[in-house]
């Protein structure tokens, strides 16, 4: 059983990574089409980020052919560090509604994607992949073995508690009480019962050897 969830608590991990970067790359593409469709930085801008200057170039063919509002552009990023980035043309509106003739988009200039949902995204990425490919498996074997251990450890006393009444049963046979105060508390109980005595005995001196061990 703790084979069969680990295995598939692992391919649950890769169906979910594969799934991810399917739908991050569709995003990507979707995102790319028109800069406009977004209220802050479109999400290829923001995996830019996440990638080197060769990669973003070669992932963003239409970068710098013309100033179009579609096309992506490249930008310098000097935080944490100064690189260079293919970003996205930010335009802002004159002020009118969109509906007015006299409605114009200004460009304002090359901007970088955000740091902060880039990383959110490579989390959102790595952190269940992590835990379905590593962590659960790790906790199936933890409580599993936490489980055996209890098993065993019941089974343990069980054995150690018929020994005790071997060993109680051996003191009435043979006459040598080894807990005078319990072989008295029993003739109380028993009312003098000799039989009755001894079987009580059995019980009492039994469970003072249990909580001995």
């Amino acid at each position: 059983m703790v084979d069969f969830i680990s295995r598939w608590s692992k391919v649950f991990a890769k169906i979910w990574l594969i799934g991810f970067i399917v739908f991050v790359a569709f995003q990507f593409n979707d995102s790319a089409q028109d800069s406009r469709k977004h209220m802050r930085s479109p999400l290829y801008a923001d995996l830019n980020l996440l990638l080197p200057f060769s990669v973003q170039k070669m992932i963003n063919p239409q970068r710098d052919v013309s100033i179009n509002i579609s096309s992506a552009c490249t930008t310098i990023k000097k935080s944490p560090f100064v690189r260079n980035v293919v970003g996205y043309r930010q335009y802002k509106g004159n002020g009118l509604y969109s509906f007015d003739e006299n409605y114009k988009e200004i460009y304002q200039g090359c901007m970088s994607g955000n740091y902060p949902m880039a990383l959110g995204i490579l989390f959102t990425l790595i952190w269940p992949f992590i835990a379905l490919n590593n962590f659960v498996p790790w906790l199936i074997r933890v409580l599993t073995g936490a489980g055996k251990s209890y098993k065993s450890s019941a089974k343990e006393a069980k054995v150690n508690t018929e020994k005790n009444y071997l060993i109680a049963y051996k003191e009435v046979e043979s006459g040598k009480i080894k807990s005078p105060e319990l072989w008295a508390k029993a003739f109380a109980e028993t009312e003098g019962d000799e039989v009755k005595q001894k079987a009580l005995y059995v019980e009492l001196r039994t469970k003072q050897l249990d909580e001995m061990k």
